[in-house]
């Protein structure tokens, strides 16, 4: 695929994959296929029919601009018993001109670190992405689409839910709470696991240890991790011998609920 993306930057065109297993691969230009009208006549005709009358199907014209020109440019590649890929048929031909718009190609929507800093300034002030795409246009920054605006602010939102969960951590730590936490082995060093517990209900369980409860309760929160709650039960507390109370002692966020992290 590196080779391909080498190609796409030299032609100024875009190659796509339709097909891509170990056996065999085609590629087809990004402007390949036909645009599909999906509104049928039949139900336009439901409510236009007369008389048990139906209308033909009809197409409907599309006003806006489209990327899809029916270009025949493509290359299919397989493989036999083992040997190498190699190219069975091709077409290196297209029927359209070149976009002069190069916001119809991602390659070139690439943004700079002076404008993605920019993007991130208005995402830290909740700014929706209509603002932040105008705010841009206004500053000079046309090579970029709603749509990519909309796929940072979803990535920058993961972001946040980790900065959640370390704020999370800090309070329970300036609140006294022995906190232990994990991360997992993933590039935006996400929490996978945080327990905490506080002295108190330590000193009262180490007094009564006869009796201790541990409940999981599941997706409770965005980040989806699993609630282990652990408490105990004493008597001591209530009106009577024979009454039960339960008091917390600990809780833990877990994302994987294996042997290892129970114990």
């Amino acid at each position: 695929m590196s080779n391909i993306n080498n190609i796409n930057n030299t032609n100024d065109f875009v190659i796509a994959s339709k097909t891509l297993k170990n056996s065999c691969i085609k590629l087809i230009c990004k402007h390949s296929g036909k645009y599909r009208d999906t509104r049928k006549a039949k139900k336009v005709a439901s409510k236009t029919s007369v008389m048990g009358e139906t209308l033909f199907e009809w197409e409907r014209k599309r006003k806006k601009d489209m990327q899809k020109h029916g270009c025949p440019c493509f290359m299919y590649a397989n493989t036999k018993k083992g040997r190498k890929l190699t190219v069975r048929s091709h077409e290196a031909e297209h029927n359209h001109p070149i976009e002069e718009d190069h916001r119809a190609y991602a390659m070139y929507c690439k943004l700079s670190s002076e404008t993605m800093a920019l993007v991130v300034k208005h995402l830290e002030n909740n700014d929706d992405v209509s603002t932040i795409f105008n705010s841009l246009k206004i500053n000079g920054y046309t090579n970029i689409v709603c749509h990519d605006i909309a796929n940072i602010k979803q990535h920058f939102g993961k972001l946040e839910k980790g900065k959640e969960m370390f704020d999370f951590i800090t309070t329970l730590q300036d609140l006294d709470f022995h906190v232990r936490y994990s991360v997992g082995n993933t590039e935006d060093n996400q929490v996978n696991m945080v327990f905490f517990v506080h002295q108190d209900v330590i000193n009262e369980a180490q007094r009564m240890p006869e009796t201790v409860i541990i409940d999981a309760t599941y997706k409770t929160n965005s980040h989806q991790m699993t609630y282990v709650n652990i408490v105990g039960t004493s008597n001591m507390s209530g009106n009577s011998c024979t009454t039960l109370k339960m008091y917390p002692i600990a809780g833990a966020w877990v994302e994987h609920e294996t042997e290892e992290n129970y114990l």
